[in-house]
């Protein structure tokens, strides 16, 4: 079995959309969607950051699957290069920093360092600074692995203009 990561293609979007929204559903930081509307609210949101200039996504899969479905295992959406946090600053970091929109391992493979191999792919250190777009339970008990990460929701919201809100 050999796990390589890729960029994403067309074919891979419904599996990185659902599986982000099945794993990000009942977050505490998901916000106020209810989850009747969930689905109808978030998929069309999802889509849209993924087409974002500037944001990519990297998906993990098993390379001797045929089977375009079943050979993903996680992904990783972000963005590398844009300005550190306010409280980023306040510590003394001035260089950009990557934000990382999402990250997800299929449950059965998770602690097999898929997630360490989806960091590296993207250049993003998790030892260093990043922003965090979304959070869930996992992020907050892993930590120890992302000691400088900050979670900062505002840098995944979609502005008409595209552009953040200054601070």
């Amino acid at each position: 079995m050999t796990v390589a990561v890729r960029p994403l293609e067309q074919g891979d979007r419904k599996f990185v959309i659902s599986t982000w929204l099945d794993s990000y559903r009942t977050s505490f930081s998901a916000g106020l969607v209810p989850f009747d509307r969930w689905y109808d609210v978030m998929w069309p949101i999802v889509d849209r950051l993924l087409d974002r200039p500037g944001v990519r996504t990297l998906v993990s899969h098993e390379t001797e699957e045929r089977d375009r479905l079943a050979d993903l295992y996680g992904f990783i959406t972000f963005e590398l290069d844009t300005p550190p946090t306010d409280k980023m600053r306040r510590g003394g970091w001035s260089k950009n920093v990557p934000t990382v929109y999402y990250v997800y391992v299929k449950g059965p493979q998770r602690k097999w360092g898929y997630a360490r191999q989806l960091f590296a792919a993207a250049g993003v250190d998790p030892r260093y600074p990043f922003v965090q777009g979304c959070r869930t339970e996992i992020c907050a008990r892993l930590g120890n692995k992302i000691p400088l990460s900050e979670w900062d929701q505002l840098r995944a919201r979609i502005y008409p203009d595209e552009r953040r809100p200054e601070k």
